[in-house]
Protein backbone atom coordinates (compact mmCIF):
# COMPACT_ATOMS: atom_id res chain seq x y z
CA UNK A 1 0.00 0.00 0.00
CA UNK A 2 1.06 3.60 -0.55
CA UNK A 3 2.11 5.98 1.88
CA UNK A 4 -0.08 8.82 0.90
CA UNK A 5 2.73 11.02 1.62
CA UNK A 6 2.38 13.38 -1.94
CA UNK A 7 -0.11 14.38 -4.02
CA UNK A 8 0.84 14.78 -7.89
CA UNK A 9 -1.41 17.61 -9.36
CA UNK A 10 -2.95 15.59 -12.32
CA UNK A 11 -6.48 15.56 -12.34
CA UNK A 12 -8.04 12.42 -13.93
CA UNK A 13 -10.19 13.25 -17.32
CA UNK A 14 -13.04 11.56 -16.30
CA UNK A 15 -16.38 14.11 -16.34
CA UNK A 16 -19.12 11.54 -15.99
CA UNK A 17 -18.43 8.20 -13.47
CA UNK A 18 -21.85 6.55 -12.93
CA UNK A 19 -23.98 5.24 -15.52
CA UNK A 20 -26.03 6.95 -17.37
CA UNK A 21 -30.18 7.11 -16.51
CA UNK A 22 -31.18 5.43 -19.89
CA UNK A 23 -29.69 4.88 -23.45
CA UNK A 24 -30.57 8.50 -24.77
CA UNK A 25 -26.91 9.58 -23.92
CA UNK A 26 -24.25 7.88 -24.90
CA UNK A 27 -20.48 8.16 -23.24
CA UNK A 28 -17.23 8.22 -24.89
CA UNK A 29 -14.14 9.40 -22.18
CA UNK A 30 -15.16 13.28 -21.16
CA UNK A 31 -18.04 13.51 -24.36
CA UNK A 32 -21.64 12.37 -24.02
CA UNK A 33 -23.85 12.61 -26.88
CA UNK A 34 -27.23 12.77 -27.14
CA UNK A 35 -29.17 11.30 -30.14
CA UNK A 36 -32.30 12.94 -31.88
CA UNK A 37 -34.36 9.39 -31.89
CA UNK A 38 -34.27 9.41 -27.93
CA UNK A 39 -36.31 12.61 -26.92
CA UNK A 40 -36.27 14.16 -23.60
CA UNK A 41 -33.91 11.34 -22.17
CA UNK A 42 -31.99 12.45 -19.25
CA UNK A 43 -28.35 12.77 -18.26
CA UNK A 44 -27.51 12.80 -14.22
CA UNK A 45 -24.74 13.47 -12.47
CA UNK A 46 -25.05 10.99 -10.19
CA UNK A 47 -22.01 11.13 -8.54
CA UNK A 48 -21.76 14.57 -7.14
CA UNK A 49 -24.48 15.17 -4.30
CA UNK A 50 -25.97 18.89 -4.18
CA UNK A 51 -25.93 20.31 -0.90
CA UNK A 52 -28.88 22.22 -0.13
CA UNK A 53 -28.63 26.22 0.22
CA UNK A 54 -25.01 26.00 -1.26
CA UNK A 55 -24.14 27.88 -4.20
CA UNK A 56 -22.32 26.14 -7.40
CA UNK A 57 -20.80 26.88 -10.78
CA UNK A 58 -21.48 24.39 -13.59
CA UNK A 59 -19.18 24.76 -16.91
CA UNK A 60 -19.74 23.09 -19.90
CA UNK A 61 -19.27 22.86 -23.85
CA UNK A 62 -22.06 22.41 -26.06
CA UNK A 63 -19.69 21.04 -29.09
CA UNK A 64 -22.52 20.61 -31.64
CA UNK A 65 -26.29 20.85 -32.01
CA UNK A 66 -28.60 19.62 -34.95
CA UNK A 67 -32.28 18.60 -36.00
CA UNK A 68 -34.21 20.59 -34.20
CA UNK A 69 -31.97 20.40 -30.86
CA UNK A 70 -33.21 21.87 -27.39
CA UNK A 71 -30.87 21.40 -24.38
CA UNK A 72 -32.15 21.69 -20.86
CA UNK A 73 -30.63 22.28 -17.24
CA UNK A 74 -31.85 22.22 -14.06
CA UNK A 75 -32.91 19.52 -11.43
CA UNK A 76 -36.24 18.13 -11.25
CA UNK A 77 -37.14 20.97 -13.61
CA UNK A 78 -35.38 22.73 -16.24
CA UNK A 79 -33.27 26.13 -15.10
CA UNK A 80 -31.89 26.58 -18.08
CA UNK A 81 -32.36 25.77 -21.91
CA UNK A 82 -29.85 26.29 -24.97
CA UNK A 83 -30.37 25.59 -28.75
CA UNK A 84 -27.02 26.85 -30.34
CA UNK A 85 -23.28 25.20 -29.70
CA UNK A 86 -21.67 27.46 -26.97
CA UNK A 87 -19.28 27.29 -23.96
CA UNK A 88 -21.27 27.76 -20.63
CA UNK A 89 -21.20 28.59 -17.33
CA UNK A 90 -23.92 28.72 -14.99
CA UNK A 91 -24.60 29.51 -11.27
CA UNK A 92 -27.09 27.25 -9.86
CA UNK A 93 -28.03 26.11 -6.31
CA UNK A 94 -31.30 24.28 -4.53
CA UNK A 95 -33.19 24.20 -1.01
CA UNK A 96 -33.91 20.24 -1.41
CA UNK A 97 -32.10 17.53 -0.03
CA UNK A 98 -31.41 15.01 -2.66
CA UNK A 99 -31.64 16.63 -5.85
CA UNK A 100 -29.04 15.81 -8.75
CA UNK A 101 -27.45 17.97 -11.57
CA UNK A 102 -29.56 17.00 -14.59
CA UNK A 103 -29.38 17.42 -18.48
CA UNK A 104 -32.20 17.15 -20.73
CA UNK A 105 -32.14 16.69 -24.42
CA UNK A 106 -34.14 16.74 -27.32
CA UNK A 107 -32.22 16.31 -30.87
CA UNK A 108 -28.59 15.71 -31.59
CA UNK A 109 -26.54 17.34 -29.27
CA UNK A 110 -22.71 16.98 -28.31
CA UNK A 111 -21.39 17.70 -24.73
CA UNK A 112 -17.72 17.81 -23.44
CA UNK A 113 -16.03 18.61 -20.00
CA UNK A 114 -18.51 19.17 -17.67
CA UNK A 115 -17.57 20.75 -14.33
CA UNK A 116 -18.66 21.50 -11.28
CA UNK A 117 -17.68 24.07 -8.32
CA UNK A 118 -18.76 24.24 -5.48
CA UNK A 119 -18.43 28.30 -4.54
CA UNK A 120 -17.70 29.38 -0.74
CA UNK A 121 -15.20 28.29 1.83
CA UNK A 122 -11.65 28.06 0.22
CA UNK A 123 -10.05 23.99 0.81
CA UNK A 124 -7.04 25.14 0.77
CA UNK A 125 -6.59 27.54 3.21
CA UNK A 126 -4.37 27.29 6.43
CA UNK A 127 -6.99 26.74 8.74
CA UNK A 128 -8.41 23.31 6.78
CA UNK A 129 -6.36 20.28 8.61
CA UNK A 130 -6.83 16.50 7.62
CA UNK A 131 -5.17 14.06 9.44
CA UNK A 132 -2.99 11.60 7.77
CA UNK A 133 -2.40 7.70 8.34
CA UNK A 134 1.15 6.29 7.74
CA UNK A 135 0.64 2.56 6.56
CA UNK A 136 4.21 2.28 7.41
CA UNK A 137 3.66 2.81 11.44
CA UNK A 138 -0.03 1.85 11.41
CA UNK A 139 -1.19 5.19 13.39
CA UNK A 140 -2.13 8.82 12.73
CA UNK A 141 1.34 10.68 12.23
CA UNK A 142 -0.14 14.36 11.28
CA UNK A 143 -2.18 16.85 9.62
CA UNK A 144 -2.24 18.55 5.94
CA UNK A 145 -3.28 21.96 5.41
CA UNK A 146 -5.61 21.22 3.07
CA UNK A 147 -8.88 20.15 2.82
CA UNK A 148 -10.34 17.92 0.14
CA UNK A 149 -14.46 18.08 -0.71
CA UNK A 150 -14.79 13.79 -0.58
CA UNK A 151 -12.48 10.81 -0.72
CA UNK A 152 -12.45 7.11 -1.60
CA UNK A 153 -9.54 4.40 -2.28
CA UNK A 154 -10.07 2.26 -5.17
CA UNK A 155 -7.52 -0.88 -5.81
CA UNK A 156 -4.12 0.71 -4.27
CA UNK A 157 -4.92 4.50 -5.28
CA UNK A 158 -6.69 7.18 -3.06
CA UNK A 159 -8.93 10.02 -4.49
CA UNK A 160 -10.07 13.35 -3.77
CA UNK A 161 -12.67 15.57 -5.08
CA UNK A 162 -11.60 19.70 -5.15
CA UNK A 163 -14.27 22.13 -6.50
CA UNK A 164 -15.75 19.09 -8.44
CA UNK A 165 -12.81 17.41 -10.49
CA UNK A 166 -11.24 14.17 -9.42
CA UNK A 167 -7.20 13.85 -8.36
CA UNK A 168 -5.46 11.08 -7.68
CA UNK A 169 -2.82 10.97 -5.38
CA UNK A 170 0.61 9.43 -6.32
CA UNK A 171 4.32 9.79 -4.99
CA UNK A 172 5.87 12.03 -6.99
CA UNK A 173 9.49 13.48 -6.94
CA UNK A 174 7.11 17.26 -6.48
CA UNK A 175 6.64 17.44 -2.45
CA UNK A 176 4.12 19.53 -0.79
CA UNK A 177 1.85 20.07 -3.92
CA UNK A 178 -1.64 20.13 -3.37
CA UNK A 179 -4.45 20.61 -6.16
CA UNK A 180 -1.86 23.05 -8.06
CA UNK A 181 -0.95 24.69 -4.98
CA UNK A 182 2.43 24.44 -3.72
CA UNK A 183 3.29 24.68 -0.58
CA UNK A 184 5.93 24.49 2.34
CA UNK A 185 7.23 22.06 5.14
CA UNK A 186 6.78 23.25 8.59
CA UNK A 187 8.05 22.36 11.95
CA UNK A 188 7.29 23.84 15.41
CA UNK A 189 9.26 22.67 18.54
CA UNK A 190 9.67 24.50 22.14
CA UNK A 191 13.04 24.44 23.83
CA UNK A 192 12.82 25.31 28.28
CA UNK A 193 14.70 25.10 30.91
CA UNK A 194 14.28 25.70 34.43
CA UNK A 195 16.33 29.18 34.56
CA UNK A 196 15.88 32.17 32.26
CA UNK A 197 18.04 32.14 29.53
CA UNK A 198 19.69 34.36 26.80
CA UNK A 199 19.16 32.92 23.45
CA UNK A 200 22.04 33.17 21.33
CA UNK A 201 22.16 30.87 18.26
CA UNK A 202 20.47 27.69 16.22
CA UNK A 203 22.17 24.83 14.43
CA UNK A 204 19.89 22.85 12.47
CA UNK A 205 20.63 19.31 10.55
CA UNK A 206 19.11 19.46 7.84
CA UNK A 207 19.45 18.44 4.24
CA UNK A 208 18.23 21.33 2.70
CA UNK A 209 18.00 24.98 4.67
CA UNK A 210 15.01 26.17 6.60
CA UNK A 211 14.14 29.58 7.47
CA UNK A 212 11.57 30.61 10.23
CA UNK A 213 8.54 32.03 9.78
CA UNK A 214 7.23 35.83 10.05
CA UNK A 215 7.36 36.15 13.66
CA UNK A 216 8.46 32.69 13.88
CA UNK A 217 10.72 32.83 17.29
CA UNK A 218 8.70 33.53 20.70
CA UNK A 219 9.71 33.37 24.19
CA UNK A 220 7.96 32.82 27.68
CA UNK A 221 8.85 36.81 28.39
CA UNK A 222 7.11 37.59 25.03
CA UNK A 223 10.17 38.47 22.93
CA UNK A 224 9.10 37.80 19.52
CA UNK A 225 11.82 37.72 16.35
CA UNK A 226 12.54 35.36 13.18
CA UNK A 227 15.20 34.00 10.44
CA UNK A 228 15.37 34.73 7.36
CA UNK A 229 17.37 32.53 4.41
CA UNK A 230 19.90 34.62 4.27
CA UNK A 231 20.80 34.70 8.35
CA UNK A 232 22.16 31.31 7.77
CA UNK A 233 25.62 29.92 6.84
CA UNK A 234 26.29 26.45 6.00
CA UNK A 235 29.58 24.25 7.49
CA UNK A 236 29.78 21.01 7.13
CA UNK A 237 26.20 20.05 6.37
CA UNK A 238 25.04 22.17 9.21
CA UNK A 239 22.90 25.19 9.16
CA UNK A 240 23.81 27.91 11.56
CA UNK A 241 22.37 31.47 12.37
CA UNK A 242 22.93 34.05 15.47
CA UNK A 243 19.10 34.84 16.53
CA UNK A 244 18.75 38.36 15.63
CA UNK A 245 17.50 40.60 18.60
CA UNK A 246 13.51 41.25 19.91
CA UNK A 247 11.42 43.10 17.16
CA UNK A 248 8.86 44.88 19.36
CA UNK A 249 12.37 46.48 20.89
CA UNK A 250 14.46 47.10 17.42
CA UNK A 251 15.96 43.67 15.72
CA UNK A 252 19.40 44.96 15.81
CA UNK A 253 19.57 46.98 18.99
CA UNK A 254 16.82 45.44 20.93
CA UNK A 255 16.29 43.25 23.82
CA UNK A 256 18.44 40.06 23.52
CA UNK A 257 15.76 37.24 23.13
CA UNK A 258 15.48 35.47 26.16
CA UNK A 259 13.07 33.44 28.62
CA UNK A 260 12.58 30.00 30.39
CA UNK A 261 11.51 28.60 27.03
CA UNK A 262 11.84 29.27 23.35
CA UNK A 263 9.49 27.91 20.64
CA UNK A 264 10.50 28.48 16.95
CA UNK A 265 8.96 27.58 13.57
CA UNK A 266 10.83 26.51 10.67
CA UNK A 267 9.36 26.55 7.12
CA UNK A 268 11.52 24.91 3.98
CA UNK A 269 12.19 27.58 1.07
CA UNK A 270 11.50 24.75 -1.13
CA UNK A 271 8.64 22.90 -0.04
CA UNK A 272 8.87 20.97 -3.72
CA UNK A 273 11.84 19.01 -2.54
CA UNK A 274 12.05 16.14 0.47
CA UNK A 275 13.15 17.27 3.92
CA UNK A 276 15.09 15.02 6.37
CA UNK A 277 15.81 17.11 9.46
CA UNK A 278 17.41 15.36 11.79
CA UNK A 279 18.27 17.41 14.90
CA UNK A 280 17.77 20.73 15.88
CA UNK A 281 20.39 22.59 18.19
CA UNK A 282 20.12 25.49 20.30
CA UNK A 283 22.73 27.21 22.08
CA UNK A 284 21.80 29.77 24.96
CA UNK A 285 23.57 30.86 28.33
CA UNK A 286 22.23 31.51 31.80
CA UNK A 287 20.83 35.05 32.56
CA UNK A 288 19.20 34.39 35.94
CA UNK A 289 19.70 31.29 38.02
CA UNK A 290 16.97 28.71 38.88
CA UNK A 291 15.10 30.54 41.83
Amino acid sequence: MPRYENIQNTPLEINFNELLNDRGWELNGDTATHYSCNVNSELKLVTYDIEPNVNYTVSFKIVEMNSSPLLQVGFGTPLYSYTTPQEVSIPFSTTTSGQKLTFWGSGYIKLQVINIKREGEDSTTASAETITWSEKTNRWVSFRSYRPEKGFSMFTDMFTYMNGNLWVHRDSANRNNFYNQQFQTRVQFPTGAVSIKNYQSVAIHSNIIMATTTDGITTSLGHVSDLIETDFTKKEGIWYANFLRDKLTGMINGERIKGRFLVMELETIDGSKKLQLFKIIVKSTISTANE
